[in-house]
């Protein structure tokens, strides 16, 4: 496994540092110094490199006389870095840089962060931060309270097997919330438009009744209905018309007869002249036409005989339409074509066939949530087995032979993380039952349980650098002993750095770093030294088991000897 390695580390007005530029190496590091000194500052400062915004804590980390503070690291990257870099469009390589850069104006301040370069946000640092480093100080501590948190820890510990089923479980959680809230919104919808859809209903009711066929219907009713009731003065009008063209008045002829006779009188005379033949031919197509038109209007006047009711037929069926076209605004024709999308709307999408298909669609999707859901927690529960027998044996040197430790896993409404609660719970003397770890655990309990959880989580978790604030809290003796033995073997599969005060731990370390401080000027100022000499390292140990003594530094003699050996 390629290992994530912090090889340098540049400080320029943190805290009480000017400048400052530390490299790195793999394996244990460790960072003492006495109380006060700026141990934290290193570990606080990458921190913050990774955090978007600075926090409480952080924001002590800047000099109150700097106008600009900056952290800078330079880490050699793992095939994790280099897919989150292609990931983000980033030139990959082996070594990746972070900087970021604080600028304080007036009593605010602006940030700016960087990889190889180029500027990156929010969402990226928060993707990079946990391939990078893996933070554990006193503060951390209350993160166990959460179940979220603790189920998270729990899953860090699975095989890939878990990390898929994981993804298959938010995807089809995913799908399911979708489909649900598609179901919800359409019943919602459905209620919201109760009063629209009754009264498309009941317009589709009217426009059916009113059996439409023809979008000109009314135009020719309006004709028809003006014909029949001028169909009196119309018949008087035609047989006049008529009388005139067929019979004509007493002692005259009709328009028939004076064509026929002049006819008769052009075709007498037209063998004189072969012009007047023209003429004949036209006179005779107008006895032809008049024919034509004499028929026409003796059959239009048949039709004007009607039934009596025929009339109030036409009458009712215009007021009909006249109704429907006023009380929708519409023409004859626009309703037509309404009634035609009522129709779809209320027979192809009707919404209870709507509400039919989405119930389906969310039962399909809930039933794929809950068997994905089912197989993450069988996953869980088996890992949470291994997990417990692998935190105990990790408790026991570190003297809690006694304790006990369960993984309690309660069912809960699903998530895009399963159905599953899960709580740490101990109990670090016999006959004392097992509780929440956050309720029950001292402070020394629980840096003692930390540790072995991740001695535990390393060496299944990603390949990133760990950091320990003073884990060794609240223990002594033996315990640091083991407490040392821990974080060695820790750091044979990972970089691990530590701020401890035991001489103990401080002395497993393969590489050393002291920080002190002094003043300048009326200033004070930080300053750390790697410490390679055996006769370095045996006086700051000698510092930390109690001070300039002979026995403490015949101690830090020895603890550095069996180190060496």
């Amino acid at each position: 496994m390629v290992l994530v390695l912090l090889v340098s580390l540049r400080l320029k007005n943190i805290a009480f540092i000017d400048s400052l530029e530390l490299s790195f190496k793999e394996g244990f590091t460790v960072l003492t110094g006495e109380t006060g000194a700026g141990k934290s500052i290193l570990l606080d400062a990458l921190d913050n490199l990774l955090a978007y915004s600075p926090t409480a804590q952080g924001k002590r980390l800047f000099r109150n006389d700097a106008d600009s503070s900056q952290i800078e690291a330079f880490f050699i990257t793992s095939p994790a870095v280099k897919q989150w870099l292609n990931e983000e469009s980033l030139e990959i390589d082996d070594e990746i840089s972070l900087s970021r850069e604080w600028r304080f104006k007036e009593g605010r301040s602006t940030t700016r962060c960087r990889v190889n370069g180029v500027l990156i946000n929010r969402d990226q640092i928060k993707r990079l931060r946990p391939l990078l480093i893996d933070l554990t100080g006193q503060d951390e501590l209350h993160k166990f309270w959460l179940p979220s948190m603790q189920r998270d820890w729990l899953d860090r510990m699975g095989p890939p097997q878990l990390n898929q089923a994981l993804q298959l479980v938010n995807k089809s959680w995913l799908s399911w919330k979708q489909a649900f809230e598609d179901l919800e919104k359409a019943k919602n919808d459905i209620e919201r438009n109760e009063l629209q859809i009754k009264y498309e209903k009941e317009m589709l009711c009217e426009l059916n009744d009113a059996n439409l066929e023809d979008p000109e219907e009314y135009t020719k009713l309006k004709l028809q209905e003006n014909r029949l009731t001028n169909g009196v003065k119309l018949k008087d009008t035609l047989q006049t018309t008529l009388f005139h063209l067929e019979d004509g008045p007493e002692n005259y002829l009709s328009v028939s007869e004076q064509l026929a006779i002049s006819i008769k009188q052009l075709n007498s005379i037209a063998e004189y002249d072969p012009i007047l033949k023209s003429s004949l031919d036209s006179i005779i197509d107008l006895q032809f036409g008049m024919e034509n038109i004499i028929s026409s209007l003796r059959n239009y006047s048949y039709d004007l005989d009607y039934q009596p009711n025929e009339l109030e037929a036409i009458q009712d069926r215009i007021a009909k339409l006249s109704k429907l076209k006023r009380l929708y605004n519409m023409s004859i024709k626009d309703l037509m074509i309404k009634r035609d999308i009522l129709i779809e709307k209320f027979s192809d999408n009707d919404e209870k066939s709507i509400i039919f298909t989405l119930e389906a669609t969310e039962n399909k999707a809930r039933i794929e949530r809950d068997k994905n859901n089912d197989t993450l927690t069988k996953l869980r529960k088996a890992i949470a087995i291994k997990f417990e027998n692998k935190i105990l044996t990790y408790l026991k040197p570190l003297g809690l032979s006694n304790a006990k430790f369960k993984v309690e896993i309660n069912t809960i409404s699903p998530t895009s993380k399963g159905v599953d609660c899960v709580n740490y719970l101990f109990s670090a003397n016999p006959g004392q039952p097992l509780s929440p770890l956050h309720e029950v655990a001292s402070g020394g309990e629980m840096s003692r349980f930390l540790l072995a959880f991740k001695t535990a989580v390393a060496q299944s978790d990603g390949p990133c650098s760990i950091l320990f604030d003073e884990i060794d809290s609240g223990v002594s003796g033996r315990i640091s002993l083991a407490v040392a033995n821990l974080l060695k073997e820790m750091s044979l599969k990972r970089q691990v750095f530590c701020v401890t005060h035991q001489p103990i731990i401080a002395a497993s370390a393969d590489h050393h770093f002291s920080v002190s401080k002094f003043v300048k000027d009326g200033i004070t100022r930080s300053k750390v030294v790697e410490l390679s000499a055996f006769v370095d390292r045996q006086i700051e140990l000698a510092e930390l088991a109690g001070g300039d003594l002979i026995e403490a530094k015949a101690y830090a003699a020895s603890l550095l000897e069996k180190q060496a050996a």
